[in-house]
């Protein structure tokens, strides 16, 4: 079992950034894009969405954390745990259209768009709003919404190391939990190919 103080830094730093991710990239799938780069935040709202439905269902699999893990078995009486179930078949559609080369895969009629999943995004906001609710202390105080913001995030590009091979990278910086002055660093890599280097210096 997993102690007070490994749950709260989850809390921190795992389960704010899902939520940040799912909410980041569902603003870009509602914007115009270019169809890859849409497939890309589509593919990234897929797997946020899974992971934060799995989390607020308190899945079975007691390799990862739960929301039962925080708030106890009785956070179920205060989700909609029908309309849950009933999203369960979309779970398993986004596991066999983004994360399996299923057979069904290229059955357009059977195909998740931004419509379809909407009912998804909607029930985590919902139920993730009253999972913050149910959350005791020392939790309640250690969580902070805007690290689940995308727009209080702030965002700046530095070049890489010098390896060839590395990529430049961005730094997202949030505040550190336990002191809000401070500033903690979180790293996400944006390759670029060996062409766009090149035009680039041209």
């Amino acid at each position: 079992m997993s102690s007070q103080r490994d749950l709260t830094v989850y809390l921190h730093e795992h389960v704010s950034y899902e939520l940040l991710m799912l909410r980041y990239a569902w603003s870009q799938m509602e914007a115009y894009l270019h169809p890859l780069d849409w497939n890309s935040k589509f593919e990234s709202f897929c797997i946020h969405a899974r992971l934060l439905h799995s989390f607020l269902c308190s899945s079975d699999d007691n390799r990862n954390h739960r929301a039962s893990d925080y708030v106890g078995d009785d956070f179920e009486a205060t989700y909609d745990k029908i309309h849950s179930l009933q999203l369960g078949h979309l779970v398993q559609r986004l596991d066999s259209q983004v994360l399996h080369l299923g057979k069904q895969r290229s059955d357009s009629e059977r195909k998740l768009t931004v419509d379809k999943i909407r009912p998804l995004f909607d029930w985590i906001e919902t139920n993730f709003a009253c999972f913050i609710k149910a959350l005791p202390e020392p939790y309640k105080t250690s969580w902070n919404p805007d690290h689940a913001d995308p727009a209080k995030t702030q965002i700046g590009v530095e070049k890489a190391p010098t390896q060839s091979s590395n990529p430049s990278y961005t730094l997202l910086t949030l505040p550190r939990q336990s002191d809000t002055t401070s500033m903690q660093s979180i790293t996400v890599f944006n390759y670029t190919t060996k062409s766009q280097k090149n035009n680039a210096t041209e």
